[in-house]
């Protein structure tokens, strides 16, 4: 305020934004400057009558005429400086009334097209998963309904630059100030989003693919039944490894698509024929016949057309010898064939007389 007085600043009127329209927030600013701009007026009015009075009375004659002049020269330049004030708020004012008349109503038309677009794009894709689902019987996540979403994207940029072509300056500026803003408030979104967009480019994964995910010290394998532009949905079943696991299986699991850039997960119909790993374990005792345990082994597995690793390995006592058996099988018959190999063993081993196995009885030789 003491520089407007002297001369040496001048009120800048801002350019007028679609918020500062809502919030009145310039013309806010500059009534709460002029109100105390009226209160330093008056105070230096009430300063300039004492100093009158002092040099009419010539109290200790310490106020002369060229202190009267003085301020009287500085009474013009508040009087300016005010007016100048009031002069500027009726300019911010006819501003907020060309705006409202110019650049509001383009606004408003553009956020009425762009609903329109919206309308239109949701329409079309309801349309589209119809078709997809009842005529041509396809699942979910199609690629045609990504390229729907992509093009409706693409159409609303592509209106907007053109829509604010003559302010693109203004555009980049104020869309610059909204993306850092979004990128702190929707940082999970953004990432959700970009995750969705690599997954669509990249094809890392797809619906119909079983992947296994992993939270914190614990697991779950499950088969993708749909991905959108925020989260893939898994259906749960029976972990591989963990038999114990089996009585939780069927829950609906949900994933932000942002896990596939800060956790590791394994997909295992990516893998040739969808072939993965499985391993039994069996213990015998140190008496049994191993070269015979080697030979009905093989027998099993060549009836069930499978191909196997048998590996011996004493326990932690070493007290008994743990049969590995390790085979490869398709991720999606892995649950029911463990079962019928495992019982197929068991049978076997449980029928010779020398494999003893630990959880048995030994066999006695009657004659």
């Amino acid at each position: 305020l003491v520089m407007a007085i002297y001369g040496g600043w001048i009120y800048e009127i801002p350019e007028i934004t679609i918020y500062d329209y809502v919030s009145s927030k310039s013309e806010k600013k500059l009534d709460k400057l002029i109100e105390k701009y009226i209160i330093l007026k008056n105070e230096y009015y009430l300063a300039t009558s004492i100093l009158k009075n002092y040099y009419k009375k010539n109290k200790s004659k310490s106020v002369s005429m060229k202190d009267i002049v003085y301020f009287e020269e500085f009474k013009e330049n508040i009087d300016k400086t005010y007016l100048n004030l009031l002069d500027n708020k009726d300019e911010l004012k006819s501003k907020y009334i060309e705006y409202k008349s110019d650049y509001l109503h383009k606004h408003l038309v553009t956020f009425i097209i762009l609903l329109s677009f919206y309308i239109f794009y949701k329409t079309l894709s309801i349309f589209t998963h119809f078709i997809e689902r009842k005529i041509l019987k396809l699942g979910d996540g199609s690629i045609i309904q990504r390229l729907l979403v992509i093009a409706f994207i693409f159409s609303v940029l592509l209106f907007l630059l053109t829509r604010y072509l003559e302010d693109i300056v203004y555009v980049i500026t104020f869309l610059s100030v909204v993306a850092v803003g979004l990128t702190i408030a929707l940082r999970e979104v953004i990432l959700n989003f970009v995750g969705s967009i690599y997954i669509f480019f990249s094809n890392i994964i797809r619906v119909g693919d079983r992947i296994m995910v992993q939270f914190e010290t614990k697991h779950m394998i499950g088969d993708i039944t749909d991905i959108s532009f925020m989260k893939i949905k898994l259906n749960e079943i029976e972990d591989y490894s963990n038999v114990k696991e089996v009585k939780n299986v069927g829950r609906t699991i949900y994933l932000p698509n942002s896990y596939i850039f800060t956790k590791v997960f394994y997909n295992y119909s990516r893998k040739k024929d969808g072939l993965i790993s499985d391993l039994l374990e069996f213990e015998v005792s140190l008496e049994s016949d191993f070269t015979l345990i080697e030979q009905v082994t093989s027998e099993v597995f060549d009836k069930m057309d499978f191909e196997y690793k048998l590996t011996f390995t004493l326990n932690t006592l070493k007290t008994a010898v743990i049969l590995l058996i390790s085979y490869q099988c398709n991720y999606k018959l892995v649950s029911k064939k463990r079962g019928e190999i495992a019982l197929n063993l068991l049978k076997t081993y449980s029928e010779e007389d020398k494999i003893f196995l630990k959880a048995s009885k030994a066999k006695s030789n009657e004659k």
